[in-house]
C-alpha cells in the first residue's frame, strides 16, 4: 500500500508540473500575441495618420494643379478663337500661347501607402470598410489620375514642341545656357520671343489644333479632379479620421 500511495504521489507531481509548465507556455503565447497586437495598432495607427497627412497634402496640390490646368484651358481657348481676329496684338498671342503650355508639374506621391503595399503589411488596417477603400483608392484611382496627368504633361510638351516654329523661349537670366523650360516653376519660363508674323501662326492649322486638343484634355482633367479625385479622396479621408478616432480640424 505505502509503495502504491508513493507512486500515486508521483504522478500527480508529475501532473502538477507538467500542468504549471503548460498553463506557462500558453500565458507566454497570451503574452506574446497581446505584445504583437499592441504594436500592430500602434503601427495601424502610425500609418493611418501619416496616411491622412499625405491625403491632404496632395489634395492641396490638387488644387493648385486644377487652376493651373483650367489656365491652360483658358488660354488655348483665347488663342484659337483670336488668333484670326484682325484687332488681336502680337504681344495678346504670345502670352496665350505660353500659358496653354506651361503645366503645373504635379506628381501623385504616398509613400506610407507604397511602403505598406510592398512589405505585404495592409494588413495592419483592420476595419474592412476603410483597409478596401485604401487599396480602392491608391490602386484604382490614384493610377487613373497619373494617366490622365502624363497625357496632359504629354500633350504640353508636345505642343510646346511645335510652338517652337513660331516663338523662341529665352534661357534664364545668368543661365548661359538655351533651354525648354519644363515646367511653370522653371526660371524664365514666361520669356518667349515671337520669331513669325501673325499671319504664319494663323496659317499653322496643326499647330493650332495641337492647342485645342491641349486645352480639351486639360479641361477634361480639371472636371476629373472636380467630380473623382477630390470626391474619392476627401471620402477616404473622412473613413480614416472616423477609425482614428479625430475630428475634420485634426
Amino acid at each position: 500500500m505505502a509503495e502504491s500511495g508513493a507512486g500515486h504521489r508521483v504522478w500527480v507531481h508529475l501532473g502538477t508540473e507538467f500542468l504549471v509548465v503548460f498553463l506557462s507556455v500558453v500565458l507566454a503565447l497570451l503574452a506574446n500575441d497581446w505584445r504583437q497586437h499592441r504594436i500592430d495598432r500602434t503601427q495601424e495607427r502610425q500609418a493611418l495618420t501619416l496616411m491622412l497627412r499625405e491625403l491632404r497634402q496632395d489634395s492641396l496640390e490638387l488644387r493648385t494643379y486644377r487652376g493651373m490646368l483650367l489656365g491652360q484651358d483658358s488660354a488655348a481657348a483665347w488663342l484659337v478663337t483670336h488668333v484670326d481676329r484682325g484687332d488681336v496684338s502680337a504681344d495678346s498671342v504670345r502670352r496665350a500661347a505660353v500659358r496653354a503650355t506651361t503645366y503645373f508639374n504635379y506628381r501623385p506621391t504616398f509613400p506610407t501607402y507604397d511602403g505598406l503595399e510592398s512589405s505585404g503589411r495592409l494588413t495592419l488596417i483592420r476595419e474592412p470598410d476603410v483597409h478596401d477603400a485604401v487599396i480602392s483608392f491608391f490602386d484604382v484611382v490614384v493610377p487613373y489620375l497619373d494617366d490622365l496627368r502624363r497625357d496632359v504633361k504629354s500633350r504640353s510638351l508636345e505642343t510646346r514642341r511645335a510652338q517652337l516654329r513660331h516663338f523662341m523661349p529665352r534661357p534664364a537670366p545668368g543661365s548661359g545656357a538655351f533651354s525648354v523650360p519644363d515646367g511653370a516653376n522653371a526660371p524664365g519660363w514666361t520669356e518667349w520671343k515671337q520669331t513669325t508674323p501673325l499671319a504664319a501662326i494663323r496659317a499653322d492649322h496643326a499647330y493650332l489644333g495641337d492647342v485645342a486638343s491641349l486645352g480639351v484634355s486639360a479641361a477634361w482633367l480639371a472636371h476629373r479632379i472636380d467630380q473623382v479625385f477630390l470626391p474619392q479622396s476627401g471620402k477616404l479621408q473622412a473613413l480614416i479620421r472616423r477609425d482614428l478616432g479625430v475630428d475634420g480640424a485634426n
